[in-house]
């Protein structure tokens, strides 16, 4: 099972901001690496902050790794969502900053 800080980072902000990676990093060369984030169950505890490594797609390392070829930091927001049972706290990608 795959934790849910680790999904919001590899898919939703992968969509979110996949036209500033692409111009950064080159079309469909990059990957954001989520791994970091896989002990975040509970998304009310994400940080509204944080940095995340972009890994290449077609480079390994010489441990046969995928190559980092950039880091970012992510700016994210919180809002309240309400239901019928009642409410919760959401978070969205906001900002994209890269860093290298």
């Amino acid at each position: 099972m795959t934790a849910d800080g680790e999904l919001y980072i590899d898919e939703e902000c992968r969509d979110v901001f996949e036209k500033e990676l692409d111009e950064w990093y080159g079309k469909d060369n990059w990957r954001l690496n989520g791994n970091n984030f896989s002990d975040c169950w509970d998304m009310r505890l994400f940080p509204e902050k944080v940095e995340v490594e972009v890994l290449s797609e077609t480079e390994e390392d010489k441990n046969g790794e995928r190559k980092i070829i950039g880091k970012v930091e992510i700016t994210n927001e919180f809002f309240v969502v309400g239901d019928d049972y009642g409410r919760d706290v959401g978070i969205q990608p906001k900002a994209i900053k890269k860093i290298n």
